[in-house]
């Protein structure tokens, strides 16, 4: 049995079957790990989302939630509209059961997935965690998110929609003051989804921010600015030890391992045209193949 992670697939269905074939994957032995954003943009996303669907029901494949999944719910219910290079119509133009079975799923996948293989914890995100949490912290909070996510209450649930999408809180001592329960959690969503690079100002854990201007290659990133994982490893809790986090979302950044271990960042531009990432968590193997979409 082998457990591959892959990044961010976004409609890039070609180019996951080719690295599929590429690693022998056995759907019977094998399970995949995917970092989220498994739509939009490429020109197959319901072929992605179905594809994965299929394997989590089988239990041979988990997804956590990026920016992009999310943006699917917003704009199913109105609250949001595509923009001219978002390529959703596929699914939102679906007949209302089909569309609405592909949303109740994309609303029951975790933002956060922690798992022990062999000696090591592997914690699956889409753009990371907040440098400063613990892995309770992170969880806890990943899981307060998931349960307004799946509210059976609708109005819970649209309003949930409604608030968490944004860049109005980029400072983690708002989630500390605000009496909002539901804008409470934009914080979290904005780490959990969209987080690239943090401002700290003062130098210290407790002036981190995030920044949502820059999304480019960090040797270009404005002076104030360092990458989350950066910061992680600086104000690195104890309770992380032993465990990697990995992650996709940032395709500027490539293909990048930690030289410790301590984090794999898996979008490697597939979209873009450059290639699609598999890591094998046994034994920490690579595989790449040059992106299959036009």
């Amino acid at each position: 049995m082998a457990t591959y992670v892959i990044g961010d697939l976004q409609g890039c269905f070609d180019s996951l079957i080719a690295l599929l074939n590429a690693v022998n994957f056995d759907e019977k032995r094998d399970k995949l790990w995917f970092v989220g954003d498994l739509i939009n943009r490429g020109k197959k996303s319901l072929q992605c989302i179905n594809f994965v669907r299929n394997l989590v029901e089988k239990n041979r494949a988990i997804t956590v939630l990026g920016n992009h999944d999310v943006f699917l719910l917003l704009c199913a219910e109105n609250l949001r509209k595509p923009h001219p290079s978002d390529t959703l119509d596929e699914i939102l133009n679906l007949p209302k059961s089909e569309l609405t079975a592909i949303l109740d799923w994309i609303r029951k996948q975790k933002f956060c997935h922690l798992e022990t293989i062999g000696d090591r914890n592997f914690l699956l995100t889409h753009a990371g965690i907040f440098p400063t949490w613990s892995l309770q912290e992170t969880l806890q909070k990943a899981e307060q998110v998931q349960t307004l996510l799946q509210s059976d209450n609708r109005q819970q649930y649209l309003r949930f929609l409604q608030e968490i999408w944004g860049d109005a809180n980029q400072n983690i001592f708002y989630e500390a003051d605000s009496q909002n329960l539901y804008k409470n959690q934009q914080f979290s969503v904005n780490v959990f989804t969209r987080m690239r690079f943090c401002k700290n100002a003062e130098n210290s854990e407790n002036s981190i921010s995030l920044d949502f201007a820059f999304k480019g290659e960090i040797q270009n990133a404005p002076e104030n600015l360092v990458a989350w994982f950066d910061l992680y490893k600086k104000y690195q809790n104890p309770a992380w030890q032993n465990t990697t986090i990995l992650f996709g979302h940032w395709s500027a950044l490539g293909l990048k391992i930690d030289e410790n271990f301590d984090y794999v960042a898996l979008d490697s531009g597939c979209l873009w045209g450059r290639k699609l990432t598999a890591l094998r968590l046994e034994d920490r193997k690579v595989f790449q193949v040059n992106s299959a979409e036009e």
